[in-house]
């Protein structure tokens, strides 16, 4: 029989709440000093984020960065809009994916998040260490898979007990050549999805009786 379940793990973006950087894309269209050049590439959305998310460079180094990137002046005031338009990015939390968090807990298993993160966006989690794994503390991107490993050995359990959702279907792929029970989230089939490996798994709880049906 297949092992129970005993931690869901979840991306953030665009699984745990809404995100886009278009309200980034518009600041740097308005204060950009070469319009058309910024306009003639992807601009903010094929920027690498890569060094800023493993944590090897500053929140400032981030910034000035991006404005040098993007020929627009970099100072005090750039920074903090900067990290504004970030922030106007996180959008509504996902319904599917609270309803399952709740049926996660009911059925004592751990919900944790694993994210490549933006450092400035780290007080939008919506769940506490220890079950809170970015990448800027780790050191490590998705889909490394030395990161699920890390995990792992963080929450002392074998990767068969382990579910983990994220939107972008190389993510999942790797954690499932670990062993781990993978799910490319869509909001609309992430209840299936998730309910079929807990079936699967023996995970799920029997509903306690009622008193009222005990009678």
């Amino acid at each position: 029989m297949a092992d129970k379940i005993k931690f869901c793990v979840w991306d953030v973006g665009n699984v745990i709440y809404n995100y886009s950087l278009k309200p980034l894309d518009e600041w740097f269209c308005e204060h950009t000093r070469s319009p058309e050049k910024y306009l003639s590439g992807r601009g903010v959305f094929g920027f690498d984020y890569n060094d800023y998310m493993k944590g090897l460079i500053s929140d400032n180094g981030f910034c000035q960065r991006l404005c040098e990137t993007f020929d627009v002046d970099f100072n005090k005031e750039s920074e903090i809009a900067i990290n504004k338009a970030l922030h106007k990015g996180v959008g509504r939390p996902i319904k599917q994916t609270q309803k399952m968090m709740k049926i996660m807990t009911r059925n004592k298993i751990e919900n944790c998040l694993l994210s490549n993160a933006l450092p400035m966006l780290a007080d939008t989690a919506a769940v506490k260490k220890p079950y809170q794994f970015v990448s800027f503390e780790l050191g490590l991107l998705k889909p490394d898979p030395e990161i699920y490993e890390t995990v792992r050995r963080c929450l002392g359990c074998k990767f068969e007990e382990m579910i983990f959702v994220d939107d972008k279907e190389r993510n999942v792929r790797a954690a499932a050549d670990l062993g781990i029970c993978g799910v490319v989230f869509r909001a609309e089939t992430i209840e299936k999805d998730l309910q079929k490996i807990l079936a699967e798994t023996g995970s799920l709880l029997q509903p306690t009786k009622s008193k009222a049906r005990d009678r």
